[in-house]
């Protein structure tokens, strides 16, 4: 049963045309939130987690006294790549509202230091916006930079900014 919604989740990173969340939410929010090389990455690491508690499996049977000083420290970091995982999927999957926000807040006539501010107080960058810009994309760090504002700046003040997806 594991295997099987696993394969389900996994697929729907890659293929448009799977519905992870149907019948509550029909299409497909989650394609394209993580790149092909995370997604491998990401399979290859959850082989070798398998491969450790295969491992693991065999010295419970063999040592039983390692296993239940290890059982705590095993639950504690399994608890913690929940945690982590459920944070990841939360950030991308709530990137859109909160950076469109961002970049409502961004008007025309906002001075450039102003900008700066802004994209600090939330963590967009790459770095610091460049004052002799007259383009720039500030992407959230949290999403990975998935999610953007593209900000068009001319004589250092906001022309306009409208939100960015970068797929």
């Amino acid at each position: 049963m594991l295997g099987a919604w696993s394969h389900i989740w996994l697929d729907a990173f890659m293929h448009v045309d799977v519905e992870p969340w149907w019948p509550m939410i029909s299409g497909n929010m989650q394609q394209g939130q993580i790149g092909m090389t995370a997604l491998h990455a990401l399979c290859v690491a959850a082989g070798l987690a398998g491969l450790l508690l295969l491992g693991w499996q065999r010295i419970k049977a063999n040592f039983p006294r390692v296993a239940t000083v290890s059982k705590w420290s095993g639950r504690v970091a399994g608890t913690a790549l929940l945690l982590f995982f459920g944070y990841f999927y939360y950030s991308l999957a709530t990137g859109k509202e909160r950076v469109s926000a961002i970049c409502n807040q961004m008007k025309p006539g906002m001075s450039f230091d102003e900008l700066a501010l802004l994209a600090k107080k939330h963590g967009l960058g790459p770095g610091t916006p460049r004052r002799d810009a007259t383009l720039m994309y500030l992407a959230e760090v949290r999403s990975y930079g998935r999610h953007a504002c593209r900000v068009e700046l001319e004589n250092g003040v906001v022309k306009n900014a409208t939100y960015n997806y970068a797929d």
